[in-house]
């Protein structure tokens, strides 16, 4: 590596270790306590997990998890540390890495399980909604996330070492796939989401237009599926707008894959990689602002949780 490529990737990790420090490391701090009071609101709501809507956003928190700890955490180390393990042992690149990419695809998965399970509720088709059954959401669960885990062990056999860091790199047919794999799986479950969102505000303006006599006190049920509602369609706009980085930046990666580049072209497009990154790991980990900001149903519940449980534990601290 010639000097200037030495001096622009010095200039460069010094930004990532002030991104990661007072940036990032903040992020992963709230996403942590984000999706664990997610977890405990949801299963508070639900306990015995027959709400399709809420056994995916209890799903999508864990992944959230996982994604933050195993893949934002450990990434953020070599820049405060200056100790890279991903960098000197295989068998730590290979599995961090199918632990990234696992709950990555999971939670895209109950993202798109959420936003057709609202699309089933608010349906005026009767057969359609009773397609939205407990029975049939745990079976998809179940494979789904089964499907996802066995997916992903591509990770497990398409990455090595090379020039310190955890890459691609097994050969070129898997860079291709890799590239073309990294757009699909956020460019479909957009569409999905896009999709289904615009048939879920089609279906409630229909609703609200035809002639019922409607009760002036909703039930418990309709204040249930609107909030859920809310929180589909912002958990797809949110992802939408903190995943379309990502996409780009593999577009243009794709592009130029073919061309020869100098040190200073690698540095760089090691830091757009990195940068480009981050967006999602600030998607899984503001997931309880999200959803703060779209239901006052949720703050509602939050508050009241958050009131019954320190009645709870409180005192046990006091004696």
């Amino acid at each position: 590596m010639n000097s200037s490529a030495t001096v622009l990737g010095s200039q460069l990790n010094l930004i990532q270790t002030y991104l990661t420090g007072y940036f990032m490391v903040p992020f992963y701090m709230f996403g942590n306590l984000g999706n664990l009071a997610n977890i405990i609101l949801f299963f508070e709501r639900n306990p015995q997990l027959n709400n399709i809507c809420g056994l995916c956003f209890i799903g999508l928190s864990l992944a959230n998890l996982l994604i933050i700890d195993i893949g934002g955490l450990t990434r953020s180390l070599p820049f405060l540390t200056n100790f890279n393990l991903e960098s000197t042992s295989l068998i730590f690149c290979k599995f961090r890495l199918y632990f990234v990419y696992f709950p990555l695809l999971l939670g895209r998965y109950f993202i798109c399980l959420i936003s057709i399970d609202r699309w089933m509720v608010t349906s005026s088709n009767e057969s359609i909604r009773k397609m939205s059954f407990i029975e049939n959401a745990r079976y998809l669960i179940i494979v789904g996330t089964c499907i996802c885990a066995i997916f992903s062990i591509h990770a497990l056999i398409g990455f090595e070492i090379k020039f310190n860091r955890c890459y691609a790199y097994l050969n070129s047919s898997y860079s291709v796939f890799f590239s073309i794999y990294n757009a699909l799986s956020v460019i479909i479950p957009m569409i999905i989401m896009t999709i289904f969102s615009m048939l879920i505000i089609v279906n409630i303006r229909q609703s609200r237009r035809r002639i019922h006599v409607i009760p002036k006190v909703a039930t418990s049920t309709q204040q249930i599926n609107m909030k859920f509602i809310r929180l589909a369609l912002m958990q797809s706009l949110s992802f939408g707008l903190l995943n379309i980085s990502f996409v780009v930046y593999v577009i243009y990666d794709f592009a130029i894959s073919g061309q020869t580049k100098n040190s200073d072209q690698l540095v760089i497009n090691d830091f757009l990689y990195d940068v480009s990154i981050y967006p999602i790991y600030i998607f899984s980990s503001i997931t309880f602002a999200t959803y703060t900001l779209a239901s006052v149903k949720f703050r509602k519940e939050c508050i009241s949780t958050s009131r019954r449980l320190s009645t709870k534990l409180l005192p046990r601290f006091i004696h």
